[in-house]
């Protein structure tokens, strides 16, 4: 009992360290100026504007209207200081929604609030990853390395911690 304790303990920490260091990279790519030389201290606003005309930028500036009470809307022109604004009709308005509701909910209009979201969603993603892999064997190798890919994977991290922050695959995963 104590030898299967001590596994899933490792499991866990393995799970966490990778997940933290995953995390922290992004972070830190981020925060070089990378994209557009933005860090993660821009508003969601400068985000929006310098991602348009990708997806992640829509996403980004309708997620703005929802937080500032406006809701499922798109600005005319994001970088005129007096925007019409129409309905956001041409994608699935869930991804803004979500986002703007949880800068709403923090009170923040920075992207760190937005990171913190898709570490959590990669998370909760892979937490389903390694209890799905558990249904199917309880060998801790197997464990340990599906803990370790739910954390270290570059492609999704490139994805997921990039200019991409806002996209509906980080909402999807939740």
């Amino acid at each position: 009992m104590r030898s299967k304790t001590r596994n899933y303990l490792l499991i866990a920490l393995v799970f966490i360290l990778t997940h933290a260091i995953t995390a922290y990279q992004g972070a830190a790519k981020l925060n070089s100026g990378f994209f557009a030389g933005l860090t993660l201290d821009a508003n969601i606003r400068e985000w929006a504007q310098a991602a348009i005309p990708g997806d992640a930028g829509y996403y980004a500036a309708v997620a703005k209207n929802v937080a500032d009470g406006r809701g499922l809307v798109i600005d005319s022109d994001i970088k005129s200081p007096n925007p019409t604004y129409t309905p956001f009709a041409f994608w699935a308005p869930g991804t803004p929604w979500v986002i703007g509701n949880i800068l709403d909910l923090t009170n923040s209009q920075s992207m760190k609030t937005v990171f913190g979201f898709a570490i959590v969603a990669q998370i909760i993603a892979g937490i389903f990853v390694l209890l799905t892999v558990a249904l199917f064997t309880k060998n801790p190798w197997a464990l340990g390395i599906t803990a370790f890919f739910t954390g270290f994977n570059p492609p999704l991290q490139e994805f997921y911690y990039s200019a991409y922050l806002c996209s509906s695959e980080v909402v999807i995963m939740v």
